[in-house]
């Protein structure tokens, strides 16, 4: 398959040979190399209707660029359209790859008290994990939190152009190496938006990391505010400095204690977190409280937990990052 690269200045003939890196609802993710930014990779649509659906979004993302606050944070963002070279049609986009040997921060998210990372995640390729970011040391605290850090200046670099919305922020959706190199990822699923008109709908979201008031955005056809993706980083924060989600790992006394809350998107949708409004209805369980790891952190870094997860006045990314700066003198 004969392909047309279009980039801003130039345009490449590229020949497509090699078999998908991975696949997914939308199409196939193939390697690609450009000699203005190396290693990328390209997405191509699964149906010609799918790249007609996504190219007007595509597009303006190509033209609107974030900036990287940092060289050590990527953006696997757009960079050039595709286009067939038999019939001129659109057919996907060449984005940033990763940084190299990056994974996916559910290393950091999934714990067990009586497991090392080095036992949870034992193969050679996250050896450079080990040893580095365990809960019950002073070093391993630091380092989740020196890379939270870059986290958060990475979506504020996002948030600071006024367009973008990430919604879908989870720890699978990023990537990182343990050096703390950032490379967000999925990013053509943002919402896009500009002087309070929805121009492109965020194409994902995860049931868990999405507050209500997003939903009803969503579902009124509004543009999604950012504070929705302040909520979805919070829920990371506490999972990744907790060892647990901060709606899960908790009893729910009535009238919560039924089928209808057992799942992380409908305890959001109650409100039930266990320092928040519905406390009295949520309580910690003695004999596996890993809420307790929250106890050893700072007031002001508490704080913001409950502004996050308390109604719609949640801290910016700019505060997120001063007091996780201050939490990292602290350790």
């Amino acid at each position: 398959m004969y392909l047309k690269i279009h980039l801003a200045t130039r345009t490449y003939r590229a020949h497509l040979v090699s078999k998908p890196m991975a696949t997914g609802g939308e199409g196939a993710i193939y390697p690609l190399t450009l000699p203005e930014y190396g290693d990328c990779a390209l997405k191509l649509y699964r149906t010609r209707d799918k790249a007609r659906e996504k190219r007007a979004k595509i597009m303006y993302m190509i033209a609107n660029p974030p900036t990287s606050p940092h060289p050590n944070i990527r953006f696997c963002w757009p960079v050039a359209a595709a286009t067939e070279e038999s019939s001129g049609e659109f057919c996907g986009f060449v984005m940033l790859r990763a940084f190299p040997t990056s994974r996916d921060l559910t290393i950091l998210e999934f714990y067990s008290p009586r497991k090392t990372i080095a036992e949870l995640f034992p193969d050679d390729e996250d050896r450079g994990w080990h040893n580095r970011f365990e809960l019950n040391t002073n070093v391993g605290i630091r380092n989740r939190l020196k890379m939270l850090y870059n986290w958060v200046a990475a979506i504020e670099a996002v948030h600071n152009t006024g367009r973008f919305v990430l919604v879908d922020i989870k720890p699978e959706n990023i990537l990182v190496t343990s050096d703390g190199k950032i490379s967000l990822i999925d990013m053509d699923s943002c919402q896009v938006a500009e002087k309070g008109a929805l121009l492109f709908p965020c194409n994902a979201l995860t049931p868990g990391y999405f507050p209500p008031d997003a939903k009803n955005c969503r579902h009124a056809n509004r543009p999604i505010d950012s504070s929705c993706d302040s909520f979805a980083i919070g829920c990371c924060i506490y999972a990744i400095l907790t060892g647990t989600h901060p709606y899960n790992n908790t009893r729910l006394l009535p009238p919560y204690n039924t089928g209808e809350y057992t799942t992380l998107g409908a305890r959001v949708d109650a409100g039930l977190y266990h320092s928040g409004d519905k406390s009295r209805y949520v309580e910690r369980i003695p004999s596996f409280d890993l809420h307790a790891n929250a106890d050893r952190l700072s007031p002001n870094l508490n704080m913001l937990f409950r502004y996050a997860f308390s109604g719609t006045k949640r801290p910016t990314m700019a505060q997120w990052r001063t007091v996780l700066k201050d939490e990292i003198n602290r350790f």
